[in-house]
């Protein structure tokens, strides 16, 4: 037990005033001199788990486009909406995600975001955040392309579309799709700003190890494909599923 005798309290309580009226003693008030920042925090991954699957979001970005180039005339409606719900009305932001499906056997990634340094600066980050969520390009299994726009597909290759970089994954795509791509005819059918010829030197990048499937196919355990045309000619949609889940 701590005993304590009158000078020692005595010296402790007045120790202990000094401290409080220090404490309370006005103080100049501080400068605000770090700068601003004007980013927001953007999460790079995120996870859930449906049955025994675990997904994981993995963010490669963003993009922003005018409001025009997303809804043609309708765009001033898009504005107004945009604007009541405390939205930049133009250019309209758009987040980049790609989808990771861990089955316990395979790891597909569903889509592989713009790559990094082709589109606008703010894509790209796909890499980096699946380092982030716990994995390397080397350990990606498969590589579903939903649709060959670049946004979905660039992300396969490297900078220059030159190689690719995932070294151990299978590409799986729509047939229908490939072929409207592969096209020989396609640079004349599409604006030069969707850059046809990059897409179709990354088709063929990844052509060797390319399956091409019908819409409707399970590409792995829980993993099926459903049509879903319209947007390109291809275009297919993915159905996740694991027990009742």
């Amino acid at each position: 037990m701590l005993m304590l005798d009158r000078r020692t309290l005595l010296h402790t309580g007045s120790a202990a005033v000094a401290v409080g009226a220090a404490a309370l003693a006005p103080t100049a008030p501080a400068l605000a001199r770090a700068p601003q920042m004007s980013k927001q925090a953007q999460p790079s991954f995120s996870r859930l788990k449906p049955g025994t699957i675990e997904i994981t979001v993995v963010s490669d970005g963003t993009l922003a486009f005018p409001a025009e180039t997303l809804w043609g005339d309708r765009a001033e409606d898009a504005r107004g909406l945009l604007t009541s719900t405390f939205q930049p009305p133009s250019p309209v932001g758009l987040q980049l995600n790609t989808i990771l499906v861990n089955t316990g056997d395979e790891l597909v990634l569903i889509d592989a975001g713009c790559g990094i340094g082709k589109f606008q600066k703010t894509a790209g980050g796909l890499l980096g955040n699946l380092a982030a969520a716990g994995y390397a390009p080397g350990d990606i299994d498969m590589i579903l392309l939903t649709h060959g726009h670049f946004d979905h597909l660039w992300g396969i290759s490297d900078g220059k579309n030159a190689s690719l970089l995932f070294p151990s994954a299978e590409f799986v795509a729509s047939e229908t799709e490939v072929a409207f791509w592969s096209a020989p005819d396609l640079v004349g059918k599409l604006s030069p700003v969707q850059k046809p010829l990059v897409t179709q030197v990354n088709l063929k990048l990844a052509s060797p190890r390319l399956r091409l499937i019908k819409a409707g196919a399970e590409v792995a355990p829980g993993v099926t494909t459903f049509d879903t045309h319209g947007h390109t000619p291809g275009h297919m949609s993915v159905h996740i599923s694991s027990g009742r889940e």
